[in-house]
């Protein structure tokens, strides 16, 4: 699953990458168009800064104009377009203001604003001087000084106008060099941007033909799914028939055997010869044998079949009505079992009687000659997270059981061999049995999707630990 899951992560990467380059395509396009305006905003503040500024020597040549013709005619019709053209000058140099942020320009505009005052002053003087004074050379000298401030102004406007145009020009200069740079840059963004879309596209073709490659393996799993279910079904049907087999066509002639056994000990045992006794011993032997290798196997099939539903088991219930069952055997043993808050599960309640069955049974069987046999049980809930590995379910709780006795035990090397079928450690002279108990229990726990470990060490008794989904 990793090896899907990783390039999915890695077109997310990419396609956020293009997302990132995009974004700054659009930045920079942004910045670029915003850098025009600017300039093209600038350009039209210069042009219209120079333009009026043109307008204000226009309207003081105007306003001299009007000024030279009231002295030639002394007729004071004239001075009406003067004082028009001084509300218009006036005026611009308001806008002007207005328009104007640079600290330089500003100082310029303000000894434009003063020496235009100085101008309008002397227009207006000089009339009256010249209503008043009737000799030529003052009259001349009035001109010459009205005429040396209007040539400071003229002076001035042009400087404004040069250093305006400078300003521009300047400004201009720095866009132009960033404007330079952008095209490309956006190129190179834009074939940037073509290569990581060109290698998102190539990641999803790739994991596209990776999903159909897996939805092909998956269609041929649940096909292989469903022979093995198919062969399932039809190996529980061989084991049902086994069972019936095993029940029925194979216990009859044990039992007939072990009658007709009894029969002759009853009535013949004492007329065979001392060899025939022997064989006859190993006769019934073989036969009790072989009704408790047929009761095993009957029970092994059995939950290996099973088809109980599940429901609420009360573990105290069950350890009581083994107490009562196997009564006679816990005596003999003088076994002590100590199982306190026993809690309760949702299992099978055949099977769960089965497992507490067969793991006391085990105890009791290898017990110790100079030590009574001493049993506890113990159940708590743990986290799926401390659940064994071999455990593949994802469910959140588990019950765990701990099973301890102290048996003779065994060595931790064949902790997976005692739950093999038919598998034994000891002797049957000393330890008669079939070997299919812990099988069983193994089963028991698989059929409810848990999970069985032992830990044993000889001579110092035996551990299991049983994990049940909640």
């Amino acid at each position: 699953m990793k090896e899907i899951y990783l390039p999915t992560r890695i077109i997310k990467w990419i396609f956020a990458a293009a997302v990132v380059v995009l974004l700054s395509i659009s930045v920079i396009l942004y910045l670029s168009f915003s850098n025009l305006f600017a300039s093209y905003n600038l350009l039209n503040q210069s042009n219209s800064i120079t333009l009026k500024l043109e307008q204000v020597i226009s309207y003081l040549k105007d306003a001299e104009n009007s000024q030279r013709g009231f002295l030639l005619t002394n007729d004071s019709m004239y001075l009406e377009p003067s004082r028009d053209s001084q509300k218009k000058v006036w005026q611009l140099m308001y806008e002007l203001e207005n328009m104007i942020s640079e600290p330089h320009q500003e100082k310029n505009l303000s000894n434009l604003r003063r020496l235009t005052l100085q101008r309008f002053q002397r227009l207006d003087s000089t009339a009256v001087f010249y209503a008043q004074n009737h000799e030529p050379a003052r009259k001349q000298m009035a001109l010459l000084q009205s005429n040396v401030t209007m040539d400071k102004i003229r002076l001035l406007v042009s400087k404004m106008q040069t250093e305006q145009m400078n300003a521009f020009m300047e400004s201009d200069k720095e866009r132009k060099k960033y404007s330079q740079f952008t095209p490309a840059l956006a190129i190179a963004l834009i074939i940037t941007a073509l290569i990581i879309i060109s290698a998102a596209f190539y990641q999803l073709s790739r994991q596209l033909s990776i999903s159909n490659n897996f939805q092909k393996q998956l269609s041929q799993s649940n096909i292989d799914l469903e022979e093995k279910k198919n062969e399932l079904e039809q190996s529980n049907e061989e084991l049902e028939s086994f069972n019936y087999i095993a029940s029925h066509d194979l216990k009859e002639p044990v039992r007939k055997i072990k009658t007709f056994s009894s029969m002759i000990m009853d009535v013949d045992y004492h007329k065979l010869s001392e060899k025939s006794k022997h064989n006859f011993q190993r006769l019934v032997f073989a036969a009790d044998r072989l009704q408790l290798l047929l009761n095993d196997l009957m029970a092994y099939t059995r939950v290996s079949a099973a088809k109980e539903d599940f429901s609420e088991v009360d573990l105290k219930s069950v350890l009581q009505e083994l107490r009562e069952s196997m009564k006679e055997s816990i005596e003999e043993n003088n076994a002590v079992i100590e199982a306190p808050n026993l809690p309760t599960i949702r299992a099978i309640p055949f099977q769960i009687t089965q497992l507490f069955e067969n793991l006391i049974s085990n105890s009791l069987k290898y017990r110790k000659d100079w030590e009574s046999p001493y049993i506890t049980i113990q159940c708590s809930i743990v986290d799926g997270e401390e659940k064994p590995e071999q455990i593949t379910g994802s469910q959140e709780h588990y019950h765990k059981i701990v099973y301890n006795d102290n048996g003779i035990g065994f060595s931790q090397e064949y902790a997976e061999k005692v739950f093999e079928l038919f598998s034994r450690l000891h002797s049957q002279s000393n330890y008669p049995g079939t070997g299919i108990g812990l099988t069983i229990c193994k089963k028991i726990v698989q059929n409810h999707k848990g999970y069985i470990k032992v830990q044993s060490e000889k001579d110092k008794g035996t551990r299991f630990e049983i994990y049940l989904p909640v």
